[in-house]
């Protein structure tokens, strides 16, 4: 039989009381760390830069090799409301030839494209602060549609030059409807941007074609200087051509693609630094006819002799 003493008792309470005071002092340094935990992770809540809010965060500089050039781009119910009132002052059966004389533009067109030669191109307009329209042929966007991302994300713009490069006064009707049609879904697809132009190729149009064109929702545009690279004349004679005849409002009809364009790339930074020193800023067609050109800037057949 076991005798329990009133000094055993004492004993007993005492470990307990011990043991309670330590498992007291575990669970406040316990709460203590988890306080301190909530208070680091809501000051690095509060420094964390945010999409809504000012940052302290410094803006990290973009390289130095890199020419950064802010692009201003019209909105797209302006450049929708710029269309509408373009083709609302555009004869029915014609085509623009040339922009509003009046203002300091020109527009640099590439037709034939895409090709190897237009990621080159692209760098030498960027370089110079520079935007083009790019008249693409369907079928050649196949396997190009990075390229054509890259056209348009550079601010420059993409026109339909058909899917096969027809003759389209060549064509039945229906025919004539697929080749922009086509050419207008394969640009949409890969940059989800419509085409608001295009361009008969070898400039063979006529009332019955531009009307067309226009019921696709496109303007149909020639052009006013005819740099004739597409007979591979030379670098100096392409240069020559282009500067000789260009003024404010013209349309420059160039090549990117239809063969190896390697004399035009070369002739172009010629062409963009002389076109500095005219103080003749080259835009998209888009710009460029954000303006209603006058009367005499419209054509309703096509320019004999002329290949696109």
């Amino acid at each position: 039989m076991v005798t329990v003493t009133r000094e055993g008792l004492d004993r007993v309470s005492a470990e307990r009381r011990a043991r309670w005071l330590q498992q007291r002092r575990r669970r406040r340094v316990f709460w203590i760390f988890v306080a301190a935990m909530i208070v680091a992770a809501s000051a690095a809540f509060a420094l964390w830069p945010s999409g809504s809010g000012h940052t302290t965060a410094q803006p990290v500089a973009p390289a130095r090799h890199v020419a950064v050039r802010p692009v201003k781009i019209a909105a797209e119910p302006v450049l929708s409301s710029n269309i509408s009132r373009l083709l609302a002052g555009l004869p029915l059966t014609d085509a623009v030839v040339h922009g509003d004389p009046s203002r300091r533009m020109v527009a640099l067109t590439f037709d034939d494209g895409p090709s190897g030669r237009t990621p080159a191109i692209l760098r030498v307009l960027e370089n110079h602060g520079a935007h083009a329209t790019f008249f693409v042929v369907g079928r050649a966007t196949r396997g190009m549609e990075p390229t054509l991302r890259h056209i348009v994300a550079n601010g420059n713009e993409v026109g339909d030059h058909t899917y096969s490069h027809a003759n389209l006064l060549s064509l039945k009707r229906a025919k004539r409807s697929e080749e922009l049609r086509w050419t207008i879904a394969l640009v949409q697809d890969a940059t989800h941007v419509k085409p608001r132009f295009f361009r008969p190729p070898d400039g063979a149009t006529g009332p019955a074609v531009n009307r067309l064109g226009r019921s696709l929702g496109l303007v149909p545009v020639l052009w006013s200087v005819d740099s004739r690279d597409r007979s591979v004349p030379g670098t100096k004679a392409i240069v020559k051509k282009v500067l000789r005849d260009i003024k404010p409002g013209s349309i420059v009809l160039l090549h990117d693609g239809g063969g190896d364009r390697q004399e035009t790339l070369r002739a172009l930074p010629a062409i963009l630094r002389a076109l500095e020193r005219r103080h003749l800023q080259p835009v998209t067609l888009s710009q460029l006819l954000s303006h209603v050109p006058p009367l005499t800037a419209f054509e309703s057949g096509s320019l004999a002799g002329s290949k696109s």
